[in-house]
């Protein structure tokens, strides 16, 4: 078999793909293409909660998280970053109601008036009109409507190419330094959906990370990384020393063990990662 191998893997470079790495076939590949990256969830991301698996996910992990806190003083920490208008928030809110101290993060002015009136009568909440990041400062915040889902730190002209952008100075602060002030030294679960300023917040986290004081992140990757100049790379480089990376999908978890540049597809995708020490 052994000496079988290297014949099969010259006959398949050599002829088979003669044939098939062609013009005439190349419309078929890149089919199959997008097929094989929605299959992975891959470009999914940016959908409903059932479509990113958000929500099976967040019933199983809620359930794991639970079943090893149940001899902690409950409740369980969630920090939704980006919150925009509550989406996220009510589907933890859905799934774990009392059990979780909710922290919301928007930082832009109008939508974070609609987020707190949408979550409006929900005790476990507390709502922050600014956002996370490497450090604190102040940051211009790009949109292509009021309250749009698509808000970024990072003007993204290739997506957005309308003549009018909505420009708005926002606040921006470190988790470090909001856990400090706060007195938080554990959390359960950190969402990051910050349209491409999901690294930024996790270099502003390192006393956490290193801590092993967050269980689970999950963070979008996509085009918005293009615009950052962030690599998943760079994920794996702050993460894999002590977390698991999986790739969500819409009943569980995929698990990614090793880099592979392969990894590098800019359209939107989320990913947990999950404490090793878990």
């Amino acid at each position: 078999m052994k000496l079988f191998n290297p014949f099969l893997k010259f006959f398949i470079r050599r002829y088979l793909f003669g044939v098939l790495v062609t013009t005439q076939f190349y419309p078929i590949f890149k089919v199959l293409y997008r097929i094989s990256l929605w299959g992975m969830n891959i470009g999914l991301g940016g959908g409903g909660v059932e479509d990113t698996g958000e929500s099976h996910v967040l019933q199983m992990l809620s359930k794991d998280i639970s079943r090893k806190n149940s001899k902690k003083i409950l409740p369980l920490i969630f920090f939704d970053v980006g919150s925009n208008q509550g989406q996220f928030a009510k589907l933890v809110i859905k799934s774990l109601g009392e059990k979780v101290s909710l922290f919301c993060f928007e930082p832009s002015k109008n939508t974070f008036d609609t987020l707190t009136q949408n979550l409006e009568g929900f005790r476990n909440t507390k709502l922050y009109n600014f956002g996370l990041g490497e450090r604190d400062q102040l940051l211009s915040l790009y949109a292509d409507k009021e309250m749009s889902g698509h808000a970024s730190l990072y003007d993204r002209k290739h997506f957005d190419k309308s003549t009018t952008k909505l420009v708005e100075t926002v606040e921006i602060k470190s988790l470090d330094k909001f856990c400090s002030e706060n007195k938080i030294s554990h959390i359960h679960y950190l969402k990051l959906d910050v349209e491409g300023h999901e690294l930024s917040v996790l270099n502003g986290s390192t006393k956490m990370l290193q801590a092993g004081a967050i269980d689970y992140i999950q963070f979008e990757f996509g085009g918005c990384n293009i615009d950052s100049r962030t690599y998943l790379r760079d994920f794996f480089e702050i993460l894999s020393d002590n977390y698991d990376l999986f790739r969500l999908l819409r009943n569980g978890l995929a698990p990614i063990k090793t880099y592979d540049e392969i990894l590098e597809v800019f359209t939107t995708t989320n990913f947990i990662a999950k404490l090793k020490s878990l």
